[in-house]
C-alpha cells in the first residue's frame, strides 16, 4: 500500500470513529407553565388613518405573575378596523424570572382581538440574556386589552 492510500485510509478511519463516537445532542423536554398578567400602562407613539383603518404605534407595559414573573414592555403596531376588530404585531422584552432563572428575553408576537373586549397574543422568545440566555419559549396571552388576563407558556432551557 502506497503512502497516499495509507493517509487516505487513516483519514477515513478517523472520520468513521468520530461519527460513531459522537453523542446526539438532545433538547430538554418542554415544560408548560402559566399565570396572570396585568397591563400597567401605555404610550401612544403615533397614529395614522388609511381606508377606514387606524394604524397605531404603541409602547405598552405589563406585569407577568406565575411561572414567569417580571415586567414586559411591548412595542406594537396595531391596525384598528372600522368593524371593531384589530390585529397587531411587534416585539417585546421581559425583564423577568422563569423557573428561578433571571434575565431579559426578547420576543416577537402577533395579536388579534375585538377593541376593548378581548385579545389573544401569540409570542415566541427569540433571544435572552443572563439566566435566560438559553431559554426557548412560546406562549399565548389572552384577556382584555388594557386590562389583563392569563397566559400559558411552553419552555425549556438548553444545557
Amino acid at each position: 500500500m502506497g503512502p497516499f492510500c495509507k493517509k487516505t485510509s487513516a483519514l477515513l478511519v478517523s472520520i468513521a470513529a468520530a461519527v460513531l463516537l459522537a453523542q446526539p445532542v438532545s433538547a430538554a423536554a418542554p415544560v408548560t407553565g402559566g399565570g396572570a398578567y396585568d397591563d400597567t400602562g401605555g404610550v401612544l407613539v403615533s397614529a395614522r388613518t388609511a381606508d377606514g383603518n387606524i394604524f397605531v404605534h404603541l409602547i405598552l407595559t405589563g406585569r407577568l405573575h406565575g411561572t414567569v414573573d417580571g415586567v414586559r414592555v411591548v412595542d406594537a403596531i396595531t391596525d384598528l378596523h372600522p368593524n371593531g376588530l384589530f390585529d397587531a404585531h411587534g416585539t417585546a422584552t421581559c425583564d423577568c424570572t422563569v423557573a428561578g432563572r433571571s434575565g431579559t428575553w426578547s420576543e416577537r408576537f402577533t395579536a388579534s382581538g375585538i377593541t376593548n373586549v378581548s385579545v389573544v397574543v401569540h409570542f415566541t422568545v427569540v433571544d435572552g440574556t443572563q439566566g435566560l440566555s438559553n431559554l426557548h419559549a412560546v406562549g399565548i396571552l389572552s384577556g382584555v386589552p388594557g386590562g389583563g388576563g392569563t397566559y400559558s407558556i411552553d419552555y425549556h432551557f438548553d444545557g
